[in-house]
């Protein structure tokens, strides 16, 4: 049900998180969007259980975006090997 501008932040998300996530405004600059369209593209996500956003605890004003389980199984079902080879480290 995702779009797929939506669904395309998946791979970003998953790329960029580490442990703690990934800063929205990171995510911004990395898709070259503006900051209202990573916000609706991150309420989709998150609406659909595949995200969830966190407060920065660096950036009081921020946000972190990190995938879910379910959005981590979407995405490595959805993603060509080759590309969750290149996210994992196991090229």
């Amino acid at each position: 049900g995702l779009s797929s501008p939506t669904f395309a932040a998946l791979p970003a998300i998953a790329r960029l998180q580490g442990d703690e996530g990934v800063p929205q405004v990171r995510l911004m600059r990395e898709l070259k969007l503006t900051s209202g369209t990573v916000s609706v593209r991150v309420d989709r996500l998150v609406a659909e259980g595949l995200a969830e956003r966190r407060p920065d605890p660096g950036d009081r004003r921020g946000a972190r975006v990190r995938l879910t389980d379910r959005g981590r199984e979407v995405f490595e079902a959805a993603a060509p090997a080759d590309t969750r080879a290149a996210l994992s480290g196991t090229e």
